[in-house]
């Protein structure tokens, strides 16, 4: 048996929550390991699609760009129903798939879970990282310490008999001891962690079984590169997907459970088959052929949730391993991404001594409600289906569009103990808790653009972001100086970094001069202004609503969340002192 070894974090399960948690933490310095049960190139799933908040955060890490030049976006949606005849289908719904002004990126993004995985598996390989896999843990207990617990974890090979993705769980007699601060379980539905916690899943599983099917479709649907959704008298519901290489992914729901089709599915009979018999005369008066299928599969939905995320401080569920959903909502890796990417800087801190332990009590207290409300969402989504497999296309419809900020996850708030109120007279279009909107700005020395979000980055540090106003207004000007004048010189300012790495985005013209507030390079880093063609409905002061002649500070959380809004005036360095020491 091997000498035992020491990490900060121990990352069990490398699918899409495991890698995003990977990511953060190397992004911020902090030593893991991170392990997987599967075979290199075996998947976690098939999800596939990818939401306009989880682009904005691959964005703030820097590895955005080649999922947006590979992957397909869909700008498109669509709905069929069924035509005044009642025998074949017709559009009456086609539109922008993400009709959100706030959105940064209006659209999704559909890619291979190969892709999504691969993107951050290279990132990480880039860098050094190694996914220690076939390995799998097989014991766990917590060592009980003064200040704060460890955990030993006893790792073992995962020996492949046959070859194939179907793993044999056969150990060879080497096995690795890890100790850790924090083991994080990543490790899917069937988690091996949660289940060692002793934590339990409660929910509901439904009585319908889903086939999907991912294919090449030859078709004179008119929206075969849209997101379509279709209602036909002749077939069960049919979702379509647009993906890359001008393929496709269709979703049907093929009956319930112990019906005729689910038991010739169980007897052996080919699943795509089931699935193109199910839905190939639900596209007409249009034809659909399926070519080049690569793969199918029937599945029963679960809606459940973990009963808590976390066990004795130093053990954490993150995404399937504490809530499962169907694929409906189009959330899939979605949610799981986001558990991680708001663990993440909230571990950092801690093992940087920024903060207490405590603050990982928040991760709890914030994500766990986003997943109660997703599947509050998901069942929803099925009262729209009766018990004899028909549903109502524009019922459907209707819960999607009601739905779109949450299901965008641009519109995902956070309710904690890390979001303070006061003061949200001065920017009523700022809602405490929310993302910090998304505009467009020009630095002022040099008149690039620059997004508002680039300001934001991913890097462990909580920013303050300074709406003074019209600068020309003396009044404003006089508030302004005064408080950057109180920075300058608080005795704060060399521990909270907040007050030295500040950004200030005037209203005022590109053209107008700024005070000399410092030197060149200050004004290089610090200083934006608010105003492009469309600023008046979409610039940073228009989305927040701020008065030019008052203003705003706004301090935001590292993951891009607004967590408090203060005066322009000296007592926002009181303010913020008092923040932080909270924390």
């Amino acid at each position: 048996m091997n000498s035992p070894l020491y990490t900060n974090i121990l990352i069990v399960g490398a699918g899409p929550a495991g890698l995003m948690l990977a990511v953060c933490l190397k992004r911020l310095g902090i030593d893991f390991k991170i392990i997987d049960k599967r075979i290199p190139g075996q998947l976690y799933g098939q999800a596939d699609g990818i939401q306009p908040r989880t682009i904005e955060l691959w964005e703030s890490l820097g590895i955005a760009g080649e999922l947006l030049n590979r992957g397909t976006r869909v700008c498109r949606s669509a709905l069929f129903v069924p035509d005044e005849a009642n025998k074949n289908v017709q559009l009456i719904a086609d539109g922008p798939n993400v009709a959100l002004p706030e959105a940064r990126y209006p659209f999704e993004i559909l890619a291979p879970v190969q892709l999504i995985e691969g993107i951050m598996r290279d990132t990480l390989t880039s860098q050094g990282v190694i996914i220690e896999q076939p390995m799998e843990p097989v014991s766990v207990r917590v060592i009980e310490k003064e200040k704060s617990p460890l955990i030993e974890i006893r790792l073992a090979p995962v020996v492949n008999q046959h070859g194939d993705t179907d793993i044999q769980e056969i150990h060879n007699t080497s096995e690795t001891i890890i100790t850790a601060k924090y083991v994080i379980g990543c490790d899917g539905a069937r988690s091996w962690v949660r289940k060692a916690m002793g934590i339990e899943m409660k929910g509901d599983e439904t009585i319908f079984e889903w086939g999907v099917m991912d294919f090449t479709p030859v078709t004179n649907l008119p929206t075969f590169r849209a997101k379509t959704v279709i209602q036909s008298p002749l077939a069960p519901f049919i979702g379509y997907l647009p993906r890359p290489n001008r393929t496709a992914r269709i979703y049907t729901l093929l009956g319930r459970t112990g019906s005729n089709i689910i038991m010739k599915s169980e007897e052996g009979a080919e699943t795509s088959d089931l699935i193109v018999k199910a839905t190939k005369v639900g596209f007409l008066p249009y034809t659909m052929e399926y070519q080049d299928i690569s793969w199918a599969s029937i599945y029963r939905v679960k809606q459940m949730i973990a009963t808590q995320y976390s066990a004795q401080d130093c053990v954490f569920l993150v995404g399937d391993a504490c809530h499962v959903h169907s694929p409906l909502g189009g959330q899939g890796a979605n949610v799981s991404m986001a558990d991680a990417y708001n663990l993440g800087w909230k571990l950092a801190a801690v093992l940087k001594g920024q903060a207490e332990a405590s603050l990982l009590k928040t991760y709890e207290d914030e994500r766990r409600p986003i997943a109660l409300d997703l599947l509050s969402l998901d069942k929803e989504i099925f009262k729209c289906f009766d018990s004899e497999l028909h549903f109502d296309g524009l019922a459907l419809g209707g819960v999607y569009m009601g739905n779109a900020p949450f299901l965008s996850g641009l519109g995902i708030t956070y309710n904690s103990s890390l979001i303070k109120s006061g003061n949200e007279d001065l920017a009523p279009g700022l809602k405490l808790g929310y993302r910090f909107p998304s505009a467009e700005i020009l630095r002022h020395c040099d008149w690039n653009a620059v997004h508002t979000h680039d300001l934001i980055q991913y890097d462990g540090n909580f920013k303050l972001i300074l709406l003074p106003g019209d600068i020309q207004n003396p009044e404003v000007e006089s508030a302004l100086i005064e408080l950057l004048f109180e920075m300058d010189n608080s005795e704060l300012r060399g521990h909270l970094k907040v007050l030295r790495d500040f950004k200030t985005i005037f209203r005022v013209p590109r053209t107008a001069s700024l005070p000399a507030f410092g030197h060149s390079s200050w004004l290089y880093e610090n200083c934006y202004v608010d105003e492009n063609e469309a600023q008046e409905l979409h610039g940073i002061y228009a989305l927040a609503d701020v008065s030019p002649y008052k203003g705003v500070a706004v301090l935001v959380r590292p993951d891009g969340y607004v967590c408090t809004l203060m005066p322009i005036s000296t007592e926002t360095v009181s303010l913020t002192k008092a923040y932080f020491d909270t924390l």
